[in-house]
């Protein structure tokens, strides 16, 4: 009942609160800029590192809500530089499958 009232209450423009574990797949492109070389040892690069680990060669990638939450961190929250491109790859991989779960009436 709580959760399906805060779902109604968002407004529009907000994002989706994340599900439990969320496949995305990558187009071609996209994963072409995800798997680019990684140089450094910071917390992008261990990040991207794992994802890399846990993509499969048809593109699918699945995703755990704090995965989610840290992608869409970096992505944002680090301004310019030279991982943010990778990570809001990932964000527009991510949406575009919460949208498509939307449009289908799936519960995460």
């Amino acid at each position: 009942m709580g959760g399906h009232w805060k779902r109604a209450q968002r407004t529009r423009g907000e994002r989706r609160p994340a599900p439990r574990n969320v496949t995305v797949r990558l187009e071609p492109s996209e994963f072409a800029i995800v798997t680019r070389t990684i140089s450094g040892t910071g917390g992008h690069q261990g990040l991207l590192l794992r994802l890399m680990g846990k993509l499969r060669g048809d593109g699918r990638l699945e995703l755990s809500t704090e995965e989610v939450d840290q992608i869409r961190r970096y992505a944002e929250a680090y301004g310019a530089g030279g991982f943010q491109d990778r990570f809001k790859v990932l964000v527009a991989a991510i949406e575009r499958e919460l949208e498509t779960r939307g449009n289908r009436g799936d519960r995460a």
